[in-house]
């Protein structure tokens, strides 16, 4: 606690700044928001890079910070997503905190703890059942979302929804105050923290701004917080995994110390300006927070611009022409409330053995008693409207996370009544004829073989 205290320290001079700038936000609004904006869109992680001391103290603030599952203000109020981005400020840091804590509740607001202890009685056995409406709150999602957004107090309070901060934003992607050009689409890379290489091999090939001709599209990779003394073993209900993922495998080369990597993620920051970065742990099992982190950025920054998202691993690239050509098919209105995808055949839920560690994918029954997921897409490629995304972002604060991304999402279509679509224009194993026909993505190990990354056509 000590040494959290000390590290408050240095962070006094960041808030000082943010408070004045808040402050004169509401004298000259334009100017001074702009200043606001940069401030905190970056002060902190700036601060928590000096030293390697520093960078050990915020990463004890933020873990700290983020042990509540819960976050709640009651200084005021406003909907999702906020009337202005200065209600998402932290000071403490600054930073903007997308949690959603400053929703309206009526005065006896709770949590709906008759279906939370209902979920708690399924422990012991496996259901066969395709309801998944209690999971763990049976709501009107329809009337909840729809009260969030116009600002209207709500009886029941999220039962997920911890504090994430946006550590660096992307200077010129959503940036209200200085967006000189509306992109027609942004691409979400959901991006390993440690692989630099992955990261540059798409931007000399599938994101040149030459292979996109008179369309405007910018591309985003979210990244999470490496930790000292990582380690690839967790515990889950009780069952061990072990994680020999390409994650591990790159931690494992800076082992003795994350601060090295640190500062060539800065250098890297600085050069591309296409990095967001959240408060939490970079690893293969919080890809979920991950992934709602992602949407919250994007109904808070983005909503109100850009009508399409196209969200991908990082193993995937796109295939310019072929997104091009989808995408004017279709009127921006109907963009918005889009969703496709490619839907995963087989839902089964893989339970844990005992003693066997190597099941990335194993789900304990207390974690998740159903034998099936409700259908979702695979990750790899799929595409949501603006509509759509600030939907997930709200929802996802009242439903229980679950390790698996692709199988949460699904979840959140579920309770949302949301209807999957698979689109052909998505496949797992791309070959050309797929790309000649108008598949808009391809594995990266065979892209090469498939594309010319110079034209931008297929080989």
């Amino acid at each position: 606690m000590m040494r959290i205290q000390k590290g408050l320290l240095f962070i006094t001079s960041g808030c000082v700044i943010c408070i004045i700038a808040f402050w004169a936000a509401y004298n000259k609004p334009d100017y001074y928001s702009l200043i606001l904006y940069n401030i905190c869109g970056r002060e902190y992680f700036q601060q928590c890079i000096r030293s390697k001391t520093s960078w050990i103290r915020c990463i004890e603030y933020l873990d700290m910070m983020s042990s509540e599952m819960n976050a709640f203000s009651y200084k005021y109020s406003s909907g999702w997503p906020p009337y202005s981005l200065l209600n998402l400020i932290d000071k403490r840091l600054p930073a903007f905190s997308l949690a959603l804590k400053y929703i309206p509740f009526v005065k006896n607001a709770n949590i709906s703890t008759d279906d939370v202890l209902t979920y708690g009685t399924w422990q012991n056995y496996e259901l066969n059942d395709t309801d998944y409406s209690i999971y763990p709150q049976n709501l009107n999602f329809s009337k909840l979302i729809s009260s969030i957004e116009d600002g209207i107090p709500i009886q029941t309070k999220p039962v997920n929804n911890p504090e994430m901060f946006a550590l660096r934003l992307p200077k010129n992607i959503c940036n209200p105050y200085k967006n000189e050009v509306i992109p027609d689409l942004i691409v979400l890379v959901k991006s390993c923290i440690y692989d630099i290489s992955k990261r540059d091999r798409a931007r000399q090939t599938f994101m040149q701004n030459n292979l996109w001709p008179n369309f405007n599209v910018q591309f985003v990779f979210v990244l999470g917080l490496p930790m000292e003394n990582e380690s690839n073993i967790f515990k889950f209900d009780g069952f061990t995994n072990a994680l020999e993922t390409n994650w591990w495998s790159l931690s494992k080369q800076y082992a003795d110390s994350k601060w090295p990597y640190l500062k060539k993620l800065e250098t890297e920051a600085n050069l591309h300006e296409d990095l967001l970065i959240g408060s939490f742990h970079d690893t293969y099992y919080n890809l979920t927070k991950k992934l709602i982190f992602t949407y919250r950025w994007l109904s808070a920054f983005c909503s109100k611009q850009v009508p399409l998202y196209i969200f991908m691993d990082d193993d995937y690239d796109l295939v310019p022409r072929n997104v091009i050509q989808f995408y004017r098919n279709y009127t921006k209105a109907y963009l918005r409330n889009m969703t496709g995808g490619y839907i995963r055949p087989c839902l089964t839920v893989f339970r844990p053995l005992v003693n066997e560690t190597s099941s990335v994918w194993a789900m304990s029954i207390k974690e998740f008693p159903w034998e099936t997921y409700p259908p979702y897409y695979y990750g790899l490629t799929y595409l949501l409207g603006a509509s759509v995304v600030k939907h997930l972002a709200i929802g996802s604060a009242f439903i229980k996370e679950i390790r698996i991304d692709d199988a949460y999402l699904g979840i959140l279509f579920n309770k949302l009544n949301i209807k999957p679509t698979h689109l052909n224009i998505i496949s797992c194993d791309t070959s050309k004829s797929d790309i000649l026909s108008g598949v808009i993505n391809v594995h990266y190990k065979t892209s090469g073989q498939l594309m010319n990354w110079t034209s931008g056509m297929p080989k």
